[in-house]
């Protein structure tokens, strides 16, 4: 579960737009679905670094592997002591058309393709950070070993979502976070063999006649080396 306002505000220099999450450190729904975020004051900057400041949208997502739901709350309702709301969750694919609706037809499974691997990228930064996108403050250890399954799935299924385009772009670094994920989890073999292929893919585009891929592919080689010692 993930909440996140857009705060803007006025200075000298002209607005400037900021994106805050709010909600705790892993923060997730129970078995009965419901979830809660604690209220948080956020500190205005003080004049004559800015001089007012409006927030402009406040967002709750909640999503699984396979469902996601969306809920923008009325920025009036910010006054209240207590706002309940109710998000549903639909099939991903049914929210990513509601979400890219205004993307034409020809070019919605790219931008799709791109904001999932952006997704991604946030994941696997806030799993060994603490940081997720615009987050205040870090969370200390990063992801917890539920949210490591989590993403661990994310890029599993990207990976079986995109094969093909990863294939023709001879795009590997899915395989070497994945790798990371794996590792972080304990499970050593796994890792070695994402970075094996990994490797295989650099091969089969050429990638590795260049010198920073041969380079990568000789820190990769060493890496599996690493993951299969400690396998043993």
């Amino acid at each position: 579960m993930h909440a996140t306002i857009w705060v803007n505000t006025k200075t000298v220099s002209g607005d400037v737009g900021q994106v805050v999450s709010i909600e705790s450190p892993h923060t997730r729904t129970g078995k009965d679905g419901n979830f809660l975020i604690l209220s948080k004051e956020l500190k205005k900057p003080p004049f004559p670094f800015g001089f007012g400041t409006r927030v402009d949208k406040f967002n709750i997502v909640v999503a699984t592997v396979d469902k996601s739901g969306k809920k923008e709350i009325d920025i009036n309702d910010l006054q209240k002591k207590k706002i309940v709301v109710t998000i549903y969750l639909e099939d991903i694919e049914k929210a990513w058309q509601k979400e890219l609706q205004h993307v034409p037809p020809e070019r919605f499974q790219q931008e799709k393709e791109l904001r999932e691997f952006s997704g991604l990228q946030a994941f696997y930064n806030y799993c060994f950070t603490g940081r997720f996108s615009a987050e205040v403050t870090t969370v200390k250890d990063g992801c917890d070993n539920w949210e490591l399954d989590y993403i661990i799935k994310k890029h599993e299924r990207y990976l079986e979502n995109y094969k093909k385009n990863i294939e023709e772009k001879g795009y590997s670094l899915i395989f070497e976070q994945l790798a990371s994920l794996y590792e972080r989890k304990g499970e050593f073999k796994k890792a070695a063999e994402t970075l094996k292929k990994s490797i295989a893919l650099m091969e089969s585009k050429g990638l590795t006649k260049f010198t920073v891929w041969q380079r990568n592919k000789a820190q990769i080689e060493i890496k599996i080396e690493e993951l299969l010692k400690k396998q043993k």
